[in-house]
């Protein structure tokens, strides 16, 4: 009975839902220095490289939009 209650606990501790977070670059980097260091140890898990890559899909997001606007800017003021 502990066994089945131990196990389930441990393949339900990890199902929680992930969102990516819009961050700088800076932020970005340190995320990727945290969670992804030399992989001697083997704690490179694919939970923390599903929550990088949602970040830098968001914070991509981001960007790319404000690229947008900017280029649309420039093209209505008669820039290229």
């Amino acid at each position: 009975m502990w066994r089945a209650l131990a196990l389930l606990l441990i393949l339900t501790a990890s199902a929680s839902a992930q969102t990516g977070s819009q961050k700088t670059t800076t932020q970005l980097n340190t995320e990727i220095n945290t969670l992804f260091p030399d992989n001697t140890t083997g704690i490179i898990t694919p939970n923390a490289l599903r929550q990088v890559t949602l970040d830098q899909v968001a914070s991509f997001a981001n960007t790319a939009s404000v690229n947008s606007f900017l280029s649309l800017t420039n093209l209505l003021q008669g820039g290229l």
